[in-house]
């Protein structure tokens, strides 16, 4: 998913619709990604873009985007949300339908009596310049690359080692 918003798009109203159960084992991926951060400060966003939802978060040594699937978008945009009050909106649900008017979200079971909306958080110039570093195509400078041969042989000792979690038994 490449992004290049620029900041009006900030504001910009879109809506998604999402099976809860895809969107709910994307949130538990990136909390768990985001988890092995040794930052107290994360960022999470809900990014909508040509058609595709995704969620990104970073903090100051981590940064992860997951594409949600069984997810589809009208327009496009991004926000910032608390993710365990997203988690729980979306937990033990069906299919929902979200809409996002620039501040709030507001979402509706699509089959259903359920509804309501959150507020969402306000995303400042530096975290959306971060996201879009982390997305920037062209050189990247060579300490944040890895050569082919680097990942080729990373790819085959993950082939070959086999790890057994001694506690699940």
């Amino acid at each position: 998913m490449s992004l290049d918003f620029s900041v009006d798009k900030l504001g910009t109203k879109f809506s998604f619709t999402a099976v809860c159960k895809d969107l709910e084992q994307v949130m538990g991926r990136v909390n768990g990604a985001m988890a092995a951060s040794s930052s107290k400060t994360k960022y999470y966003f809900v990014v909508a873009r040509k058609g595709k939802l995704a969620l990104i978060a970073y903090s100051q040594d981590t940064f992860c985007c997951v594409r949600v699937n069984n997810a589809s978008s009208e327009g496009e945009g991004i926000f910032s949300v608390e993710p365990a009050s997203l988690t729980g909106i979306v937990k033990g649900r069906s299919n929902m339908d979200f809409t996002f008017d620039g501040s709030e979200l507001a979402f509706k079971l699509t089959k259903g009596k359920y509804s309501g909306t959150m507020t969402t958080l306000t995303i400042q110039d530096e975290q959306l310049a971060h996201i879009k570093a982390n997305f920037a195509s062209g050189k990247k400078d060579e300490a944040s690359t890895l050569s082919r041969d680097l990942l080729a042989s990373l790819k085959e000792g993950m082939v070959l080692t086999n790890v057994k979690d001694v506690y699940a038994g």
